[in-house]
């Protein structure tokens, strides 16, 4: 397989102080204090750690009727990329009827599929995966008449949820998936800024959601005909996790496509994104939500591959209004150009914590069409998991790994698990990324030989890793943050194209 590797060097001239143990800021959805320390799973999906006990994951969205022609049907994929044969169980909570559990046996270096009309059969249904031991990763993938997509799992519950984009154009569908794991219920307002204002639909404020049970809100029957909008879903008790289903008909000049997109829990100052679009026919554009209180002033900076031939593009400087978002076209003026791939990092310069979302669409001429929903990583890791989408129908897969230091190279290897085995990938080993820089390792159609793929991408220094799919079966594509290991993350330090302390706020906003 072949691999790309991109250099970016950013002028010496900016350093981040330490943001461990106190230098993040952490705070809790209650009262003023600081929490010391990085609770990460509470901040993005993060994997137990080798020698964990448990792990456990809840995937919040899709269908679950047993037809191919539904909205959003639902296989979750279950990694284990330890060394160790693990037991666990899958729990599917439908939207009607009773839950229903179905053991797992996971040997070691291996994949378990479990599509949830085969345990439930409800309009919708979410799944509580729980492992004895670490090392586990679970993703989940969506498939209907609209599309496919591969999305994230949460490794924890939250009291809050952040949407930056979505869409009820004509032709559009937007669907909350709602869980909640826990046995009492919760109460929630969800909240829209729209591209003509703010809504707050009464259906919507004072939502009970009862234990043990998943709510579909359609967005789209009550926010309605929107080009825009972006979603906020807040606890006034208990925690849950939300999931947002999104399709496109391709009606009215629009891409095609499916997307289940995981909320972000957190505001943060910093957002990263490995990929960006390198080919004719597709669009790029960032949605920046401003949950908070006060304006935010925030950079986004694209980072385009071989500066020395491509040059280097003025970052997008905007002030996004407190409580709205602002969308930022990423080819709109000519800055980025069409057809040069890149990544890039979304920073407030003010101290205002955002949440960043990249949009991919592919059109007609574009060589796979699709909708793509990223929501970034706050974070960094030297140890990122994944599992390959689904190989059936697949036309391309690949890895992307950014190193965003301003200084610090990174060597990154990246091995296939499945089948028994954690082999390193040929060409995917001992890869030098230049501080800046970012390499896209290319895992082709095949699994590399197994029935079913994880990846594990270990770095000497942090780095953040996505991965991205195209689907010729739903004609679709899908981009991924990978999951971090825990006791392997930390907040960026030294971060390119930005110029003060990164701060990621836990249900914050």
């Amino acid at each position: 397989m072949t691999g790309r590797l991109h250099a970016w060097r950013w002028p010496a001239i900016i350093a981040i102080p330490a943001l461990l143990a106190g230098a993040i800021v952490a705070e809790r959805a209650q009262g003023d204090t600081t929490t010391p320390g990085l609770p990460t799973d509470e901040i993005m999906p993060v994997a137990s750690a080798p020698g964990a006990l448990s792990s456990t994951w809840y995937c919040a969205g899709g269908t679950a009727t047993g037809a191919n022609d539904a909205f959003a049907e639902q296989t979750v994929e279950v990694t284990n990329t330890s060394a160790q044969a693990l037991a666990g169980r899958l729990t599917a909570y439908p939207s009607e009827g009773a839950a229903a559990t179905r053991p797992l046996e996971l040997p070691a270096h291996s994949r378990v599929d479990v599509k949830l009309s085969s345990v439930v059969k409800a309009p919708y249904a979410s799944a509580l995966v729980e492992v004895d031991g670490g090392e586990v990763v679970v993703q989940h993938e969506v498939s209907g008449a609209g599309g496919r997509d591969v999305g994230a799992c949460a490794s924890a519950p939250a009291t809050s949820w952040y949407f930056p984009s979505g869409t009820t154009r004509p032709g559009a569908r937007n669907v909350l998936a709602v869980f909640n794991p826990f046995p009492g219920d919760a109460v929630l307002d969800v909240s829209f800024e729209t591209d003509d204002g703010a809504r707050t639909p009464q259906s919507f404020q004072g939502l009970v959601v009862g234990g043990g049970r998943v709510v579909a809100l359609d967005v789209t029957d009550v926010v309605t005909l929107r080009n825009e909008l972006s979603t906020v879903v807040r606890a006034r008790s208990g925690r849950v996790v939300v999931d947002q289903l999104q399709s496109q008909d391709g009606s009215e000049g629009s891409a095609k496509g499916l997307a289940v997109t995981l909320g972000a829990p957190t505001v943060s100052t910093a957002w990263m994104f490995p990929d960006g679009i390198g080919a004719v026919g597709y669009g790029e554009r960032f949605a920046l939500l401003n949950p908070s209180d006060t304006p935010a002033q925030v950079d986004v900076q694209v980072l385009l591959d071989d500066p020395q031939v491509n040059g280097v593009a003025e970052p997008f400087q905007v002030s996004v209004p407190s409580g709205r978002y602002t969308i930022i076209d990423v080819f709109s003026d000519g800055r980025v150009p069409a057809g040069v791939a890149h990544s890039a990092i979304v920073k407030s310069t003010n101290g205002v914590p955002v949440v960043a979302e990249r949009v991919i669409t592919g059109t007609g001429e574009a060589a796979q069409p699709g909708i793509g929903y990223t929501i970034g990583s706050p974070l960094v890791a030297t140890r990122w998991l994944a599992a390959a989408a689904s190989f059936s129908g697949l036309s391309g897969g690949a890895v992307i790994v950014s190193n965003p230091s301003r200084d610090l190279d990174a060597t990154v290897a990246v091995s296939g698990v499945g089948d028994g085995s954690s082999v390193p990938i040929q060409g995917m080993t001992s890869v030098v990324i230049p501080a800046g820089g970012r390499y896209i390792f290319d895992i082709g159609t095949s699994g590399q030989g197994r029935s079913a793929l994880g990846l594990d991408v270990r770095s000497d220094n942090p780095v953040v890793a996505e991965t991205r799919f195209g689907f010729k079966e739903g004609n679709d594509l899908a981009y991924l943050i990978a999951v971090p290991v825990n006791g392997t993350v930390t907040a960026p330090t030294e971060l390119v194209g930005a110029a003060s302390p990164v701060t990621v706020v836990v249900g914050g906003g």
